[in-house]
């Protein structure tokens, strides 16, 4: 008997309870060599395989497979996300794994030394915020012109 994996598929329309599941059994000692694979029916391409330690994304197209990265570091809506623009790409003739690769790194992954996991739309906003707060201290330190001050008692 050969110690090829066995291969199991199933369509269906996945959730992140789904989602939460594969990462679970992905980690069972009974899946052993077997492989799962589930692809999402809403989702054209988006299939998540799942071998013993490794719940991983990929994004599955007739003439390619492109392996994205590990379900536990970008959630099930970027993932379907990304799979949505590479199928635009795919229509325009565009390099696929490019596209992939730049829709990962503005994905959530998470970065090497980071504890708080802040997003990188959580930055975007808290810089935006800072800067909002800086102009905002700058125009109240700013000199009053002369003549420019305001007879509050006339009111």
């Amino acid at each position: 008997m050969s110690n090829a994996p066995k291969y199991h598929r199933k369509s269906l329309r996945l959730t992140d309870h789904l989602v939460a599941r594969a990462v679970e059994l992905s980690q069972d000692d009974g899946l052993g060599s077997n492989v799962v694979e589930w692809r999402d029916v809403g989702t054209v391409g988006l299939t998540l395989r799942i071998t013993r330690n490794k719940p991983i994304w990929y994004l599955r197209r007739r003439e390619t497979t492109i392996r994205m990265c590990d379900v536990r570091d970008i959630r099930l809506d970027e993932a379907r996300y990304i799979a949505k623009h590479v199928q635009l790409a795919a229509s325009r003739g565009r390099n696929l794994r490019d596209v992939v690769s730049v829709l990962l790194s503005y994905s959530d992954l998470p970065i090497a030394g980071e504890v708080s996991g802040t997003t990188r739309f959580d930055r975007d906003v808290e810089a935006i915020l800072d800067h909002g707060i800086a102009k905002r201290e700058h125009a109240k330190n700013r000199p009053v012109p002369d003549g420019a001050v305001l007879d509050l008692e006339k009111r």
